[in-house]
């Protein structure tokens, strides 16, 4: 297991895992060459939350989030 944020995440469930800090991270050190490598960890940890939460409301609140983030963006 890995704990990212206090969370534990299965390994085994979650072969690439990923998390907003991350993500922070990379913006602020210029990591992104691309819109869509970004995008692509957004994605990535909207499709991380739906196999590990189980919680429906938490669900659909990092799927607005991720949704937000990507708003306007050219995908």
């Amino acid at each position: 297991s890995l704990i990212m944020n206090g969370c534990v995440i299965c390994l085994q469930k979650v072969p690439v895992p990923m998390e907003l800090q991350l993500v922070r991270s990379r913006l602020e050190n210029k990591y992104y060459r691309t819109v869509k490598a970004f995008v692509f960890d957004i994605q990535l940890i909207q499709s991380n939350n739906l196999i590990v939460t189980k919680d429906k409301a938490f669900r659909k609140t990092i799927t607005e989030f991720g949704s937000a983030l990507l708003e306007g963006l050219p995908l």
